[in-house]
This record gives C-alpha cells, structure tokens and sequence, in this order.
C-alpha cells in the first residue's frame, strides 16, 4: 500500500487500496461520505464510492475506503472530489479543503518503485 496525501492531491498506486482516518468533529449518524473520481477533463464520474458505515457516527469518526477495485484505473492524473451529505440533505465537500484547490488523484503504475518526480 503505497499513497499521499496532501491539500491538492492523491497519489496512489495503480490498484492500491487507499485508506485514511477523517474526523468531521461533529456527530455523522445516517451521514453519506461520497468519493468521485473524473477524466481529468471529464463532467461523469468514472467512479463513484459512497460510505454509509462509519468508525465511529456518534463520534464524527470514519474512514475513506478505495478498494483496488476502485484504483484499478490506468496509470495517469484524474480529478476527485470527497464530499459528506447529512441526513438533512446538506452537502459539504472537505476535498478539496478550499474551492479555489483543483485537486487531482494521480494513478502510478505498479512496476514503479519510487514515484519519478
């Protein structure tokens, strides 16, 4: 398992499984967290994961899941987007942290060692 993680961007593995704690510090009980993921210069998802059990609802705990299913897509740059609906029906996207942020999930292949740059 092979990933980072920064403001702007995801870099994963070609059929890695990524995997990280989030905390939303407020209680997320019925809350869906949705992960999309686009052709960089795409309108559709390519792929679309939501998670409805969470670590820890009461405690605002869950964790993001990519299966390598999922991450299984050819080696290359994608734009993403994470975002969580509340049972009300509010949306609040937390990835990217900041509107003005593009994040991108880069795919490397899985021959590769080291990421070359």
């Amino acid at each position: 398992m092979s990933f980072t993680m920064t403001k702007n961007k995801i870099t994963l593995t070609k059929g890695d499984t990524f995997s990280i704690p989030i905390d939303f510090h407020q209680p997320i009980e019925g809350a869906t967290i949705t992960i999309q993921i686009y052709q960089a210069d795409g309108i559709l998802p390519l792929v679309t994961k939501e998670i409805k059990n969470h670590a820890n609802a009461s405690q605002g705990k869950s964790i993001l899941l990519l299966e390598k299913e999922l991450t299984n897509l050819q080696a290359g740059t994608y734009k993403i987007e994470m975002f969580i609906t509340f049972l009300d029906g509010s949306k609040y996207t937390f990835y990217p942290p900041m509107p003005e942020i593009k994040p991108v999930l880069e795919i490397i292949p899985s021959n590769l060692t080291s990421y070359p740059g």
